[in-house]
């Protein structure tokens, strides 16, 4: 197999390709690219923002969840006037997002740092991780670039 791709990046025997949308916007022949480096790190860019955000979404469904259930708090405190969704359904879609939000913040995954003359690009190889091809594409790279393994 001499062709490895992801959301992100193309590799093939001609160089790699980063992508957006599927489609090339850059393309690295292999005599441009002076080191490309393989790291663990994390799936998402901006993980403290997601991570912030799920924990905010669990902090509002936790008083959401002692404030309008009796059970939880004063049994006064509770009216029959209010929705059913401001009851039920608000807590439990914010408690659900919050909690996805907060395991995708820890996702581990691949990165591929690939350095150049110029720039610096990390690409998340997460979806080649995920089709156990990930030891192949290292063989196909060191037999064309200097590959490092952190």
């Amino acid at each position: 197999m001499n062709d490895f791709s992801s959301d992100y990046l193309n590799i093939n025997e001609t160089g790699i390709d980063l992508l957006r949308s599927k489609f090339a916007y850059k393309h690295i022949a292999y005599d441009q690219i002076q080191r490309i480096e393989l790291t663990d790190g994390y799936l998402l860019k901006n993980r403290l923002i997601t991570l912030l955000f799920g924990v905010f979404l669990l902090f509002i469904a936790v008083k959401f969840l002692l404030t309008e259930f009796p059970i939880f708090g004063e049994f006064g405190s509770f009216q029959m006037g209010k929705s059913l969704a401001m009851v039920i359904v608000a807590p439990l879609f914010f408690l659900a997002f919050g909690t996805y939000c907060v395991l995708q913040s820890f996702k581990r995954s691949k990165i591929l740092v690939i350095k150049t003359d110029s720039d610096i690009h990390h690409v998340r190889i997460y979806d080649i991780q995920k089709q156990n091809t990930l030891n192949e594409m290292i063989t196909f790279l060191e037999k064309r670039i200097n590959l490092e393994i952190i």
